[in-house]
């Protein structure tokens, strides 16, 4: 029998497609500490929660609004103009400046606090049915480059490589390298591989471009990024961070039946979210629908391949 192969080619948009922002935002911040309590009203730009972890990232809100809920799970928020959003912060030039400044504005950087040997860009799209990372290389040159340029300058390194599977995709700067256009050659291990040679080589670090974009957007701006742009049903759209996914379906004609799957991310990494109205969170890259009808059944998979799953299943979460 054949091994599958699953094709990361996919069609590009004519351009990024902006769904209208909302008048209510559903912000998933569980595991973050909160920092604003029902009732108060906040500028765009505010923080909400902060990562208990000193170099985690921040979550800020996306537009002016009044904090409907807050728990450990959700911020909710409706739409209000009453404040206006929060001035830019100037980016300082130097290292450490540069460090603080990102991480004040929404970007984890336990990944950045050293010099790297080599610097690996992942520009091979995550999944497959997901063309965003490739819409970006595409379409957002200018922006990826600030941001290749902050990183750059956070670690230091001696040899950039791009890792690409189209032929005509390139970053002034950096080596290139390509790959076949299948899965998994889009994990990060296996675009370091590439890029490299080596399994997990010492001093090295990759980078995705939709890491490289959001970057970019907080060097471009002095701003934290409230949206994100992510692939749904063969087109990319640029939504902002919180905005209800049913929101996003309705916008976009996606249809959404009993017993389907609703996931952020693709179909081979992507997780399941069980409320229509869960927010669109920071680094999805990708909203997929998944029909009902479209894995067999349990009770259809063979017993000896049902027992093996399961078996695997119950090593991963460590219930052996």
């Amino acid at each position: 029998m054949r091994k599958p192969t699953f094709s990361l080619q996919s069609p590009l948009s004519s351009e990024i497609i902006d769904v209208p922002a909302p008048d209510w935002l559903n912000l998933y911040v569980c595991g973050y500490d909160i920092q604003v309590q029902r009732g108060q009203k906040l500028a765009a730009g505010a923080e909400l929660a902060r990562h208990p972890k000193p170099l985690g990232g921040v979550v800020h809100a996306p537009m002016s609004a009044v904090v409907d809920k807050a728990d450990f799970a959700y911020v909710t928020m409706k739409a209000s103009a009453a404040l206006d959003p929060l001035p830019p912060m100037d980016i300082p030039e130097d290292t450490e400046g540069l460090r603080e400044a990102l991480r004040t504005l929404g970007v984890r950087m336990d990944r950045f606090m050293l010099n790297r040997e080599i610097l690996v860009i992942n520009g091979v799209n995550p999944e497959p049915t997901v063309s965003v990372a490739e819409q970006l290389m595409r379409d957002a040159q200018p922006t990826l480059l600030r941001g290749l340029e902050a990183v750059r300058k956070l670690i230091a390194p001696q040899r950039m490589v791009l890792v690409t599977a189209t032929l005509d995709q390139n970053l002034p700067g950096c080596e290139t390298v390509r790959v076949k256009p299948e899965y998994p050659n889009s994990l990060s291990d296996l675009a370091v591989l590439a890029a490299t040679g080596r399994e997990k080589p010492e001093n090295t670090i990759a980078v995705s471009v939709m890491k490289l974009w959001f970057i970019g957007r907080i060097m471009e701006t002095g701003r934290p990024v409230t949206d994100t742009v992510f692939t749904l049903a063969g087109k990319n759209y640029r939504a902002v961070l919180g905005t209800p996914l049913s929101y996003i379906l309705e916008f976009a004609g996606v249809p959404i039946n009993a017993g389907d799957r609703l996931v952020i991310g693709g179909p081979m990494r992507g997780y399941t979210v069980y409320d229509v109205d869960h927010g669109l969170e920071k680094g999805a890259y990708a909203v997929t629908v998944v029909p009902k009808d479209a894995f067999p059944p349990w009770s259809a998979i063979p017993a000896s391949i049902a027992a093996n799953a399961s078996c695997t299943a119950r090593r991963a979460s460590g219930r052996t």
